[in-house]
């Protein structure tokens, strides 16, 4: 918790979603997520996608993942999410 109270909000929001995620508490993940949209990146956007990718929800991962690209258009992974999604 020391690290997390020296990092900027938008990296806080991620690391505690993605404990959340490995933690496999889905529901809570997006909860937090929610309450945080305004410090979203495309990281963060990301773990949507892959939640929603779990449940099978390949419209609504698109979605994430096309709104992470809107944040990084360059990151690599989003693309080739992109691709096989389409």
């Amino acid at each position: 918790m020391y690290i997390l109270s020296y990092c900027e909000k938008e990296d806080k929001v991620y690391k505690i979603a993605s404990v959340l995620y490995t933690l496999k508490s889905y529901f809570l993940c997006i909860l937090y997520l929610d309450v945080n949209k305004k410090y979203l990146q495309a990281d963060s956007l990301l773990l949507y996608a892959l939640i929603f990718l779990k449940k099978d929800d390949k419209k609504q991962a698109l979605k994430f993942i096309r709104k992470a690209r809107e944040k990084d258009q360059y990151w690599k992974k989003l693309i080739e999410l992109e691709n096989l999604y389409t």
